[in-house]
């Protein structure tokens, strides 16, 4: 056996060095998105984002108030 027969995906497949925000081919955005890879770290930075985007949506903001009882 080879190392290369250890991975699922081919070895010698290309693989964009930088990905432009703007990037119109959707293969590409999505085998990035495919063997993207969360780590401890950055899961921690998403949930610090979408903990703060729920407060924020939920919470009262200056000049509004609660209606009803």
């Amino acid at each position: 056996m080879k190392i290369k027969d250890l991975f699922q995906k081919d070895i010698y497949r290309k693989i964009e060095e930088v990905i432009k925000v703007d990037q119109a081919d959707q293969e590409t955005v999505k085998g990035e998105l495919e063997e993207y890879i969360v780590t401890d770290s950055i899961k921690g930075h998403f949930r610090q984002v979408l903990d703060a985007y729920q407060s924020a949506r939920t919470a009262l903001t200056e000049g509004m108030r609660r209606m009803g009882p």
